[in-house]
């Protein structure tokens, strides 16, 4: 195998995850950070939601989306705030109704 076909064969595209397509985009390392402030593992959020930690990795990769009870329930444990879910799960998309 030549050094080309090596390095094309170990990139990581940003836009797959496990070969499935990433359609949703989730701030990743603020929730990390959220989780790491209550001290809350992939596992607790998982059996919170009810979920294995599979199905919440492909949410986290933005494989598949999180519910708006998902989210709920993660706001709740994380005590986040609404800018804090704006920023994480709506890539601050949603609009500021105080301007």
């Amino acid at each position: 195998m030549h050094q080309d076909e090596n390095e094309q064969m170990y990139q990581v595209d940003p836009n797959r995850f496990y070969g499935r397509p990433v359609k949703y985009k989730i701030n990743q390392l603020e929730l990390s950070i959220a989780m790491l402030r209550k001290e809350k593992t992939s596992h607790d959020l998982a059996k919170l939601l009810g979920r294995s930690r599979v199905s919440l990795d492909t949410r986290r990769a933005g494989v598949t989306t999180f519910s708006t009870n998902d989210i709920i329930a993660i706001a709740k444990e994380l005590e986040l705030s609404l800018q804090q879910v704006n920023e994480i799960f709506f890539d601050n998309q949603l609009l500021d109704g105080n301007k």
